[in-house]
């Protein structure tokens, strides 16, 4: 009888926070998660002050990967403001703590930025299942000679 190894769900927080006319975005994203992120160079955001970046070309310039984001009204650049035309960055996922706290400068209704942040999770959820868990595939092919 096989085993099954159970597991270990990794969790990703997210708070929004309206308060004294500021709207902030805080995250926190586990470590095993952030340690994906950690074979980048890290880079500094003029966007994001305090939070340093891993910096991934191979993932952030995928043609695959905007595809499926730019579907969930999402892009990822740790260069530009955490909205942006209307969409939200997901680069804070990369950061090199996986924690910390972003001002949304741009005025977004609580309703458009809960859709967003629901976007983002939805986003999150596929990604990781799609690229990094575990799977086997098997096929049979006939050929007739």
């Amino acid at each position: 009888m096989e085993t099954e190894t159970i597991k270990e769900k990794k969790k990703i927080e997210i708070e929004l926070i309206r308060k004294d006319g500021k709207t902030i975005f805080k995250f926190k994203v586990d470590p095993k998660i952030t340690n994906l992120y950690s074979e980048g160079e890290v880079r500094e955001s003029q966007s994001w002050p305090n939070l340093k970046f891993y910096y991934l070309p191979s993932l952030t310039q995928n043609r695959e990967y905007l595809s499926k984001l730019h579907g969930y009204n999402l892009f990822d650049d740790y260069g530009m403001p955490i909205i942006n035309e209307r969409k939200l960055n997901i680069a804070w996922i990369r950061t090199l703590t996986g924690q910390g706290e972003i001002i949304i400068k741009d005025a977004v209704s609580f309703a458009e930025l809960s859709s967003l942040v629901r976007n983002a999770t939805t986003f999150i959820k596929e990604y990781f299942e799609e690229y990094f868990k575990d799977f086997k595939i098997k096929g049979i092919i006939s050929v007739e000679v």
